[in-house]
Order: C-alpha cells, then sequence, then structure tokens
C-alpha cells in the first residue's frame, strides 16, 4: 500500500518531532507549557502543526487509495507533497518564530493538499452517495 509507507515515513519523523520536545524539556527543566524558551516553543510548534495536519491527509491519502483513486501516482503526489511541505515548515520555523518563506509555502502545500483531496474524495464518493 502506497499510503502505508508515507505513513511510516512519516511516523518515523513524529518520533523525532517528539523527542526534541522531550530534550528541551528536560534541558529547560519544563513540564508543562514552553517556559518563555524560544527553542522548547518552536520544537512544540513544529511537533503541533505536524499532529494537526499530517493525520487529516494521510486520511484523505488511505480513503482515495480505498476507492482506487483515478490514478494511484498520485498517492506519491500527495505523499510526496506532505513530506516537502513539512520540512518546509520545520525548516522556517527552526529559523524564526515570525513568518517565513519557507513557513508559507509549507502552509500553502499542505492546505492545497487537504483541498485536492477532499475535491477527489467528494468526486469519488458522490455518484454512491446520491445513487447514481
Amino acid at each position: 500500500m502506497i499510503t502505508a509507507f508515507y505513513a511510516g515515513l512519516l511516523g518515523l519523523w513524529l518520533c523525532y518531532l517528539y523527542t526534541a520536545v522531550v530534550k528541551y524539556r528536560r534541558e529547560y527543566h519544563v513540564g508543562l507549557g514552553d517556559g518563555d524558551k524560544e527553542d522548547l516553543h518552536k520544537a512544540i510548534r513544529i511537533h503541533g502543526n505536524f499532529t494537526e495536519t499530517v493525520p487529516y491527509v494521510l486520511i484523505i491519502m488511505i480513503l482515495l487509495e480505498m476507492m482506487s483513486a483515478p490514478h494511484l501516482w498520485i498517492l506519491h503526489v500527495f505523499g510526496a507533497g506532505l513530506i516537502v511541505s513539512r520540512l518546509l515548515h520545520f525548516m522556517g520555523l527552526r529559523k524564526s518564530s515570525g513568518a517565513s518563506r519557507e513557513r508559507t509555502i509549507a502552509g500553502g502545500m499542505t492546505i492545497g493538499l487537504i483541498i485536492a483531496g477532499c475535491v477527489l474524495l467528494l468526486w469519488k464518493s458522490g455518484g454512491a452517495v446520491f445513487g447514481l
């Protein structure tokens, strides 16, 4: 399954992001919140944004795969796009807490993937929902 491959890669990346948060929590002795530590705040938001967006795109991908997407290569577009968008977000937020070109591109890519995926799901499921 194509989605399983990307879920595996992204799951490993999630573990890396999680350990970065734990590292800073231990270093700064912060059990909850960010303790006003910029490094910890960034690590929390990178991890948080990942967990807020990646699962939904993976759900879209698995549903498309289960529905036999028109062309299965599209799943690679979604998977690779998701990896690139999360990498750009990671790079942009590590560089600066403020706006960055990388984060802007990452956000646009992620919302684009979600919208495109939702449109494909609606298109693929439309006939079944309305009995067509």
